[in-house]
């Protein structure tokens, strides 16, 4: 899920073109826990992609599911790759048929690719490279920010903007596939409410081994774990670095907004892989990415690991996607080792 140079209720996540290192990055350990290091290697370039992929998620061929966004964030597209790179299908957005508003999270699961759009909050499911159905989300959601898919339990989460004040959940839970409501999680960060940050709140989110839903608060830093209906464990982000952006003048125009974000420590994705969760911060400025480091059970062990680029995806067989911007863009894989 990209945030570009728009007004921010319509922005999606950032991203920067970064230089590949060609040595493993580090990163300070929590207190009292092992260092970390990532490996990581070139994979594939994705010719046909737009520069900037946000999100890949893997098919059970082995095919990817990818969505891009050019240097503007004005157009979102999402298209599949063989594993070596080679475009099949474009299945929404720019050079498509299928009539969805702006694309913001991809998923996998029972053989389809499944999307979330902002705008009217809607999700898709494509079959064999063509819409096979679309279903807009009910009130009080007002955007979809992101999916998270759960079809061994029988479960949906989307997450989406809703009008701040008491009871405001930004996560509902649905019946999967059939998107029939069943409950909501959770409340708006009270910091989001005091700063004004609501119209510029952004939750991805990432379905972990146990059934547990992992989210993050963008605005506020910090991860939460849904392992129940109805509970809720928040676990703040320790950072040497980042931050939460501060106060935002709603009223200051949509110039003062960006140089709000932009200059923001801003989490762009979490990720499930191997018993750990991980959360991708982008650097004010898109001068880089952070990864923090946690474990299934919310201890963070890993703060402040510089990525070699913007962390979009875990593989089939549990490494770690990084996307390079360019054109194309290219795919790097890694895996984090030495955290306990």
């Amino acid at each position: 899920m990209c945030r570009q140079r728009f007004s921010l209720p319509t922005r999606l996540l950032a991203a920067a073109a970064l230089c590949l290192p060609v040595s493993p990055g580090a990163v300070a350990a929590a207190p009292g826990t092992a260092r970390i290091a990532i490996t990581h290697r070139p994979v594939i370039p994705l010719r046909g992609a737009l520069p900037q992929v946000q999100q890949v998620a893997v098919l059970p061929d082995g095919d990817l599911a990818v969505l891009s966004d050019g240097p503007d964030g004005g157009s979102p597209t999402l298209q599949t790759f063989t594993r070596r790179g080679v475009l099949k299908r474009t299945l929404a957005g720019k050079g498509s048929s299928a009539a969805l508003g702006r694309i913001t999270s991809v998923q996998v699961a029972g053989g389809a690719v499944w999307t979330s759009a902002f705008l009217p909050p809607e999700v898709a499911e494509f079959r064999d490279g063509h819409l096979a159905s679309a279903k807009i989300l009910p009130a009080p959601l007002m955007t979809a920010y992101a999916l998270a898919l759960d079809p061994a339990r029988g479960l949906a989460y989307a997450s989406g903007l809703v009008r701040p004040g008491p009871g405001a959940r930004l996560i509902r839970r649905f019946t999967f596939p059939g998107f029939r409501i069943k409950g909501s999680a959770l409340p708006m960060s009270p910091l989001v409410v005091r700063d004004s940050a609501d119209v510029a709140q952004w939750v991805p989110m990432a379905l972990g081994p146990r059934g547990a839903v992992w989210a993050v608060d963008a605005p506020a830093l910090t991860l939460y774990a849904i392992r129940t209906p109805g509970s809720v464990d928040a676990y703040p982000i320790r950072s040497r670095l980042a931050h939460p952006p501060g106060p935002l003048d709603q009223m200051a125009g949509a110039a003062a907004e960006h140089r709000w974000w932009a200059q923001a420590y801003w989490p762009t994705g979490v990720f499930a892989a191997a018993g750990r969760v991980i959360v991708c911060v982008r650097r004010p400025r898109s001068v880089g990415y952070l990864l923090e480091v946690f474990t299934d059970g919310g201890r963070q062990v890993g703060i402040d690991l510089a990525a070699p680029d913007r962390l979009v995806g875990v593989s089939e067989g549990g490494s770690l996607v990084f996307a390079r911007d360019g054109q194309p863009p290219a795919l790097l894989r890694g895996r984090i080792v030495g955290a306990h």
